[in-house]
């Protein structure tokens, strides 16, 4: 007997099929034995950040397919779904990528459904950033520029970056880092309708199945637009009952931010107004007042239990081959809340995974919780300056969190503290805090003039260059904030099974977690023979550092030798064309606001066109050797963390949702895939972003400002800024008589 994956049954999503079969008529006989399929666990979304199509995404569900397994005890019942190649060889966007191609759905049985969003350029945006920013030959880019991330919900629904930072200077006059080039971003507009897709999303799960458990997995920017998507989807009709929310997050390396004060931030964000007339950095009180807000909106999903029952979930996935129990899971590795009866659950739960090596949301302008955690206490008996943020934002019964850090076990409870507990032991409160050793703002006169270059910036940044090379090696203004010398983290998640966490870099696992140098030039595809003159050829030395122990005290002359595979080639080269596109409309080799032709599929550049470009490759190359690794994808690229943590932090209960509709989902799901989801006015809607940079015949600053809107920013995210307003017109005083 054989299972039909996709069998030619009512599609009815309120008829429950829990099994199939197939035989020959036996009218002396009238029972049959039938194989029953136990049911999926719920329903689990990935959500990627900034600059990403999801590179974590095979590897997480992976390794979470493997610790269902375990932690249900299915065997291997359990099985990632396949997807074909998204990139080229050469670069490029894969012009057979469809969903049939891409999603290879056949014999596999998976929870996941791999959330995909992203920035469109516009004609007038193309002409406006497209100098700066990452696009690809669609005029595309998962994830959208890096620079234009946030760290306040609020942000979402505001301009994007501006890179101005006093008269004719740019960030990147100070910017160290040559392979994060910052230049001025779009409207944040788009990270909106991905926020609106995925509550969408959400909505279409529950039409499916009101009751399914729902968990979004979300990383890095993903966490912003994942925790918008809850606000957003409590506004939208509820179905049966149930609100079009997730009942649990993971938030991974987030960019939130609850940093009492942060003048860098407030500079680079004097451009962002609040309704009030407020502007720059949103004030702690909102932060806070927001994540409580958050918090509030999944405390509610506790209530899931009460369809979830034990009970439920043990007649449909009971088994003779193990002895799952649905109210031991949950005693396990559920949390106690006074939402939940005096029963622990997995519902109405948000975990935080923070890693205190994170190079990207320790930025001086960031300080997220993805790097820092929740600082305080829910000890019952705790003052409320204990307490903390965690008390501060009413997190009991709600939040746990786990700290991924090297040479500290992961799945044990306490406290983690980031000096004591670091595997380094820095002197705590000093400037050591960072490996390889973090850097300082630097001036340069050649990305200065080439982010503005405006004849007379050209002249002032040469002219004033001493200056500001003097007043930068003085006051040394470090890109990376350091803790406080006291910070510490409760870590009060379930307890597992101990682990040290490590690494995973070009399919090898290492033995740190705390990365040193990441080298473009090592993602090249090894042993690949290479003709005179390939911009791949040759190796480059890589500086001194970056490396641990005997190795660093022993350490000779290194080389950025190829050790990727054809994939991780086909990734570099995918990034590498978007980064020379930007670079030749700002070299005026092509010009502004139009299609780097040169860079498509089927070009044929002349001979003047490949010099300059392989000359711009090697540039890359030798000027990105010393690449700092950012810790910021650690957690999610190693398959064993998965493994071992993130399945028993998931929502688990019974999903009945068919093959058919779960591929239907998945499809939805990929802003790239609307196109084959047409079954749905949604899907048509979603789909003219991708296809024409619009939403309702309008660009999305627009459709955000129309009065229909469905995504306006909710009253429950707070907008209040630190720079109060200007009076329009003085009210009293001198120049009010004068």
């Amino acid at each position: 007997m054989v299972f039909d994956p996709r069998p030619p049954l009512c599609d009815d999503p309120a008829i429950d099929i829990v099994g199939v079969f197939s035989c020959s008529n036996n009218y002396l006989h009238s029972q049959i034995d039938t194989f029953e399929q136990l049911p999926l666990p719920g329903v689990i979304i990935f959500v990627h950040g900034v600059n990403s199509d999801g590179e974590w995404y095979g590897a997480a569900e992976e390794g979470l397919c493997r610790g269902l397994n375990h932690r249900l005890g299915r065997g291997n019942d359990f099985v990632p779904v396949a997807y074909g190649a998204e990139i080229t060889a050469d670069g490029f966007v894969n012009p057979d990528m469809s969903a049939d191609t891409l999603i290879q759905d056949e014999n596999t049985f998976s929870p996941v459904i791999r959330f995909r969003w992203g920035y469109k350029a516009s004609g007038e945006e193309l002409q406006k950033y497209g100098k700066g920013i990452y696009l690809n030959e669609e005029n595309y880019w998962g994830g959208g520029p890096f620079a234009n991330g946030c760290s306040a919900l609020a942000d979402l629904w505001q301009d994007g970056l501006s890179d101005g930072l006093f008269l004719w200077n740019t960030i990147q006059h100070m910017n160290p880092f040559p392979e994060r080039q910052v230049f001025s971003c779009p409207p944040r507009a788009y990270f909106v309708l991905a926020a609106y897709r995925l509550a969408r999303l959400v909505e279409a799960i529950r039409q499916q199945q009101a009751d399914v458990p729902v968990t979004i997995v979300c990383h890095s920017q993903g966490t912003m637009v994942s925790m918008a998507a809850a606000f957003l989807g409590q506004r939208l009709p509820a179905v049966d009952g149930v609100p079009c929310v997730a009942d649990n997050y993971v938030i991974c390396n987030s960019p939130y931010s609850l940093a009492d004060s942060n003048f860098s931030e407030n500079w680079i964000s004097g451009n962002l107004r609040a309704a009030d007339g407020s502007s720059g950095r949103l004030t702690l009180a909102a932060r806070i007042a927001t994540l409580k807000n958050f918090f509030d909106i999944l405390r509610q999903r506790a209530s899931l239990a009460a369809s979830q029952t034990d009970e439920r979930i043990d007649q449909a996935m009971g088994n003779a081959r193990h002895g799952f129990s649905a109210a031991r899971d949950r005693e396990q590795y559920g949390i106690a809340g006074s939402a939940r009866s005096g029963k622990k659950s997995s519902y109405g739960r948000v975990t935080i995974y923070c890693n205190p090596h994170d190079i990207v949301v320790s930025s001086i302008a960031i300080q997220g919780i993805g790097w820092r955690g929740l600082s305080g206490t829910l000890s019952p008996d705790a003052t409320s300056a204990a307490g903390g943020e965690l008390q501060a934002t009413h997190a009991d019964g709600v939040c746990v969190q786990r700290v991924f850090a090297q040479g500290f076990e992961v799945g044990k409870q306490g406290r983690y503290h980031y000096w004591n507990d670091h595997w380094r032991r820095p002197r705590a409160g000093g400037n050591d805090f960072w490996f390889p050793a973090q850097k300082y703002a630097s001036y340069s006169i050649r990305q200065g003039n080439e982010a503005n270059p405006n004849n007379c910036a050209v002249i002032l940044t040469i002219g004033f260059a001493p200056i500001f090379f003097f007043i930068t090696t003085l006051f040394k203004q470090p890109t990376n904030a350091s803790p406080h010398k006291d910070w510490t983290v409760e870590i009060n998640a379930p307890a597992l099974p101990l682990f040290l966490p490590c690494s995973r870099r070009l399919d090898r696992d290492s033995e740190t977690f705390d990365e040193g140098y990441d080298p473009p030039g090592e993602s090249r595809q090894a042993g690949k023979q290479r003709a005179a003159g390939d911009d791949f050829l040759a190796d480059r030395e890589i500086p001194r550092g970056g490396l641990q122990g005997q190795l660093g005290k022993q350490e000779a002359a290194r080389y950025d030798s190829a050790k990727g595979t054809a994939a991780d080639e086909a990734r570099l080269r995918y990034e590498q064309r978007a980064a020379i596109r930007a670079k030749a409309v700002r070299d005026g080799v092509s010009p502004a606001g139009q299609t780097v032709h040169q860079e498509t599929r089927n070009a044929t550049p002349d001979a003047a066109y490949m010099h300059w470009r392989s000359a711009r490759i090697e540039e890359m190359m030798k000027n990105q050797v010393g690449t700092f690794a950012t810790d910021h994808s650690t957690i999610m690229t190693n398959p064993m963390h998965a493994e071992k943590v993130l399945a028993y932090d998931v929502a688990v209960g019974v999903c009945r949702i068919k093959p058919a509709a779960l591929r239907r989902l998945r499809v939805a799901g990929d802003w790239r895939l609307l196109e084959w989801a047409y079954d749905t006015e949604t899907a048509k809607k979603f789909n003219e972003y991708f296809a024409n940079a619009t939403l309702n015949a309008l660009y999305l600053t627009a459709w955000l400002d129309s009065d229909n809107c469905a995504a306006k920013m909710p009253d429950s995210i707070i907008d209040q800024r630190q720079n109060l307003p200007r009076s329009i017109e003085p009210t009293s005083g001198e120049m009010a008589h004068g």
